[in-house]
């Protein structure tokens, strides 16, 4: 798997608690081109658990998204590529 250009980072899925290995894709809420706020929620999740809306952690521009609603994401799955994160 390619890194991301300098100036651009891959956004990973993050630890989702004890016990959680993957999650199910619900909604993805950002698309290319739109730029995130820190704490801005760009993605819907849901566990064997529990929903989850994922918040950023980044301010920046979204790149690509690489993962659709439907898809099942292990912990670390690539998600988004993201440019001019502060």
């Amino acid at each position: 798997e390619a890194v991301a250009p300098a100036g651009k980072f891959d956004f990973m899925l993050p630890s989702l608690g004890e016990g959680i290995d993957s999650a199910t894709v619900a909604r993805v809420l950002v698309k290319p081109g739109d730029h995130v706020a820190m704490k801005q929620q760009i993605l819907a999740i849901e566990t064997e658990k529990v929903p989850i809306d994922l918040e950023s952690d980044f301010e920046g521009t979204i790149e690509a998204v690489h993962i659709k609603a439907g898809d099942v994401l292990a912990i670390g799955t690539k998600i988004f590529t993201v440019s001019g994160a502060g």
